[in-house]
């Protein structure tokens, strides 16, 4: 069994601080953008970036291999587009926190598509781990839990456009496993978000439109921090995990994600915590911990 390094807690603290932060600050800036229109504005400032990347870099080419643009678009589809849009629009109707914990069933959904789809079957111990987070899934919905102090019950609309969203997260790396695996990942990175940028553009003109006559000062200092801390710095962060510390490390991220989420949510949007909430956090860490356990012989 291994352990996490102790000098990888701070990373793994911040990435998930950052990534908590991401889910209160999109609920915020739902009241200045519409939905795909934040996505496609994140997105597309994301993409410019790697761009400028590799026109001031001499060391990095850019990649012309249309097959590998071809998946890296599908990729950018199932890994960024939806799960940004579905979590997006999720947080219309529940809280940061509730959506940050929904957040981490992705691992669960690994599993199960990887058992069903790719024929990787899961364990007892990890079908023990899916079915105890789901239970805590399932208390929250039929409990109707929103996080939120203006709503009493939450909508179910809430929790269906997360788990979407959950869902295709989970597909993309089950898609990226197979398919963009052996790729540069800064490659990969790049041409995901350049396509992803591609697609919900369109989309947001065809939908809202690119009205930004509520923005603020304080709504476009939000965009930038979506853009470039919250999607481009905890890129890099969460890639340095990994590569430093390893794969262990790297996933115990998720953990942090929705205790960062529930906290500023309470503190900047004002979002409730109740004990149900609370149990149900419990039920999913529990199913976590038994998922990513490692057995004494393996």
């Amino acid at each position: 069994m291994t352990h996490t390094p102790l000098k990888a807690v701070p990373y793994i603290i911040l990435v998930g601080g950052i990534y908590g932060s991401n889910m209160v600050i999109a609920r915020f800036s739902l009241g200045q953008y519409a939905p795909l229109t934040l996505v496609a504005l994140r997105l597309t400032i994301a993409a410019l970036v790697y761009c400028g990347i590799y026109l001031l870099s001499p060391a990095r080419e850019f990649p012309r291999n249309k097959n590998l643009w071809i998946k890296s678009a599908i990729s950018g589809l199932l890994s960024t587009v939806i799960p940004l849009s579905g979590f997006i629009a999720a947080m219309q109707y529940i809280s940061s926190g509730i959506t940050g914990l929904l957040d981490t069933l992705v691992p669960v959904f690994v599993i199960i598509l990887a058992h069903f789809v790719v024929d990787e079957k899961m364990s007892w111990q990890k079908g023990l781990g899916t079915l105890i987070a789901f239970l805590g899934t399932a208390f929250l919905w039929f409990r109707g839990e929103s996080g939120l102090a203006e709503i009493g019950r939450a909508d179910w609309r809430g929790y269906a456009f997360a788990l979407f969203a959950v869902l295709s997260s989970a597909s993309g790396i089950l898609f990226a496993r197979y398919y963009l695996a052996k790729e540069d990942t800064i490659d990969v990175s790049a041409m995901r978000m350049i396509c992803a940028a591609l697609i919900t553009i369109p989309l947001s003109l065809l939908v809202h439109g690119f009205d930004l006559s509520k923005v603020n000062v304080v709504g476009y200092g939000a965009l930038i921090y979506l853009s470039l801390i919250g999607t481009l710095l905890a890129f890099l962060l969460d890639f340095y995990i990994v590569q430093k510390f390893g794969a262990t490390a790297g996933s115990q991220v998720i953990y942090v994600i929705p205790c960062a989420a529930i906290l500023l949510g309470m503190l900047v949007l004002g979002e409730k915590v109740t004990l149900a909430m609370l149990f149900g956090m419990v039920l999913i860490f529990l199913g976590l911990v038994l998922i990513n356990r490692r057995t004494s012989h393996a």
